[in-house]
């Protein structure tokens, strides 16, 4: 990911994971939605160094397949309060949005266990 700039990451994405049956045109137009969308069009000939703009550059890869669920692991991890915010939007928006917090098991051990 911190090789390539965040468009190619995005560009990447939509190639390997967009149907055979979408152009070219379709897909460009896809890529700078989702760029436009998490505010990365400005930043999208910059590689991804910091947390965020990985964290954002990763969830625009997920974006970009328009996959009807869409799992993110703590996407709002290391994020300032204006791209949570955003994030949060884009997601509620794209009609992907279930917000689920899916905590880990609680395991307790007892000392006779």
């Amino acid at each position: 990911m911190r090789t390539v700039t965040v468009r190619e990451n995005v560009e990447f994405s939509a190639a390997l994971r967009l149907p055979l049956s979408i152009t070219r045109d379709e897909k460009t137009k896809r890529i700078n939605e989702v760029l436009e969308l998490l505010h990365l069009n400005e930043e999208s000939n910059v590689k991804p160094s910091s947390k965020e703009l990985m964290k954002r550059t990763s969830i625009a890869m997920e974006l970009v397949t328009e996959h009807p669920i869409l799992f993110l692991d703590d996407p709002t991890t290391d994020l300032d309060l204006r791209t949570i915010t955003d994030v949060f939007w884009v997601l509620k928006r794209s009609d992907q949005c279930l917000m689920e917090k899916v905590a880990p098991w609680d395991v307790k051990m007892s000392a006779g266990a």
